[in-house]
């Protein structure tokens, strides 16, 4: 283990982002070395910095716990954004929940968000896409649009997106009602 752990540290320290991602790794559990936060943080910034999405993830998920680093929710969401763009699903679903989180609390965060998941939708993404389908159909942070919602819904449902296919099922059940019928059974 220890040939091998100056041998990731080489490597890392002379810029290969997957020994950076890899001893951050090894700096968060603490294998072979002892646990450090912070320097954990350090070597998965430096990997983020160069494009490694997993590295995108943790350091975004240290800064939104606080871990080896203040926290820092916008500097979390600027990571998450960046992983998403890169296709990390775990990222897009995270910022989407923080859209439906961030409604009420924070609108200047909430337009920020939803810009980010309209441009992860043009992408294709389809957790964003749905999102944006919800954000739509429950007039959040905005005016109701079924309309809207329905062309979201159904572009994640022509992907397979099961709850996309159960939303577009509510609202043709319910004749566009399911707005209604929705929020008074939740």
């Amino acid at each position: 283990m220890k040939n091998k752990l100056s041998d990731i540290q080489k490597l890392a320290t002379q810029g290969d982002k997957e020994a950076q991602f890899q001893l951050g790794v090894i700096y968060y559990y603490g294998e072979g070395i002892a646990k450090d936060d912070k320097e954990a943080f350090k070597w998965f910034k430096k990997s983020a910095n160069q494009g490694n999405v997993d590295a995108q993830y943790n350091v975004a998920m240290m800064y939104s716990k606080g871990v080896g680093v203040s926290k820092d929710h916008q500097e979390a969401i600027n990571w998450w954004f960046k992983a998403a763009r890169q296709g990390d699903k775990k990222s897009a679903t995270i910022i989407s929940n923080l859209a439906n989180e961030l409604v009420y609390k924070d609108k200047d965060t909430y337009n920020k968000v939803i810009q980010n998941l309209q441009h992860l939708a043009e992408q294709g993404d389809n957790e964003a896409t749905y999102h944006l389908g919800l954000v739509n159909l429950l007039g959040r942070g905005k005016k109701q649009d079924t309309k809207k919602a329905l062309e979201y819904f159904q572009k994640s449902a022509n992907k397979n997106h099961k709850e996309s296919n159960i939303a577009l099922n509510m609202i043709y059940e319910h004749k566009g009602n399911v707005v209604k019928n929705y929020t008074t059974k939740h």
